[in-house]
């Protein structure tokens, strides 16, 4: 039976060693499935204002949002590797 494990990550040590127990776990269980998620607070309601009505706000919020983006694919990838590195892609599948 398929078996899937939901990690939240933020780049985080306790996040990292989450990510490391799942590819240990992976060893003993069969068809085990990981999806790592990046998680991050979200951009308040003020700011989506401000920046519906102001351009320079907006475009600010929008480099920061795409910084924001490409950090969360760094962490993710990088994780993903180590779970790769560890032998975890040999028994099972990381989203």
């Amino acid at each position: 039976m398929e078996k899937q494990i939901l990690i939240p990550v933020d780049g985080s040590r306790t996040s990292v060693q989450a990510v490391r127990y799942a590819a240990r776990v992976s060893s003993f269980v069969r068809e085990l499935h990981c999806v790592l998620f990046h998680v991050q607070a979200p951009v308040s309601l003020y700011l989506k204002e401000e920046a519906a009505r102001d351009m320079h706000v907006r475009t600010q919020m929008n480099k920061a949002l795409k910084k924001n983006e490409a950090a969360a694919m760094k962490i993710l990838n990088e994780l993903k590797s180590e779970m790769t590195d560890a032998g975890f892609l040999k028994t099972g599948s990381v989203f």
